[in-house]
């Protein structure tokens, strides 16, 4: 829960100090569907075993209640964002229409689960396939949504690699929990999807050197969070290394604590931007 409470944080000085809102906004949705993609993830292991459980019927409340802050940050990044470009407001739209189809297939689920239907788990796998679509449309819109006209507030190519940064993170975040999972469970997945994860860490550190670059000099407390970031990110990308070495039997202590790390080190990296898309700003 914490990323939620603190991308909150965020846009609570980002409004008191005049800073870019849409663009936090973009990012506090991003982060709600990863938690959001997490719970399903949760709820369709559960209603696989027994769709008529408690632990199924718990788990798909808890999903229909994380969903409400990416919908509301959906809502409040449509004003926020109303003046910039029409694909950023098509690519909001687009973003925000699939977590309303996945909200609409947990309540159908919840219903049918409690029902012992077929339908429970088919819902409950279509609602998991709308919110990963609704973070994956989410991504276009963290350069479409940047204005032009508040460049003055900062460099418009740093708060495209925070924005990038941001949402690149929330998508892998979930991935990483399912990479727990079938390491945990010594599923033949496991070194797969350790192997995808560094590949998508090899790609968020090369945006986060171009934020390096893009980002000098804007503010002390900019510096300082880019390179707490990118420090994170190197750590996690040691860590995916590691993990792709000691998972390739399937699972084991070595790599489950390789895959808790790059949680760790990632989720630092996210809070860390998450602080820099409100320091980044020009100080001239």
């Amino acid at each position: 829960m914490m990323e939620s409470f603190l991308a909150v944080a965020v846009l609570l000085v980002a409004c008191a100090a005049g800073e870019d809102v849409c663009t936090v906004e973009l990012a506090a949705a991003g982060l709600g569907l990863a938690q959001e993609i997490s719970a399903l993830r949760n709820a369709e292991n559960e209603c696989k075993l027994n769709r008529t459980s408690e632990a199924c019927t718990l788990a798909l409340l808890e999903a229909q209640k994380l969903m409400a802050t990416p919908l509301v940050a959906f809502s409040a990044a449509s004003h926020a964002c109303a003046n910039e470009s029409a694909k950023c407001t098509a690519d909001i739209t687009k973003s925000q229409a699939a977590a309303y189809r996945s909200l609409g297939h947990i309540q159908d689920a919840t219903v049918a689960c409690r029902a012992g239907t077929e339908g429970c788990n088919l819902d409950v796998t279509a609602a998991l396939t709308e919110a990963s679509e609704a973070a994956v449309d989410l991504v276009p819109a963290t350069t479409s949504c940047l204005s032009f006209a508040s460049a003055v507030q900062g460099s418009l190519q740093c708060k495209a690699d925070i924005a990038r940064g941001t949402a690149d993170l929330a998508v892998l975040s979930s991935d990483l929990k399912k990479t727990f999972t079938a390491c945990t469970n010594n599923a033949t997945s496991c070194y797969a999807d350790s192997v995808a994860v560094g590949k998508d860490l090899d790609n968020i550190a090369a945006v986060m050197q171009k934020a390096t670059t893009d980002c000098t000099g804007l503010s002390s407390a900019c510096d300082a969070d880019i390179s707490a970031a990118a420090t994170a990110i190197e750590a996690a990308v040691q860590a995916a290394a590691d993990a792709q070495k000691n998972c390739s039997q399937g699972g084991g202590d070595g790599c489950i604590s390789d895959i808790a790390t790059i949680l760790a080190t990632t989720t630092k990296a996210t809070l860390n931007l998450l602080e820099a898309s409100t320091d980044c700003k020009n100080s001239n």
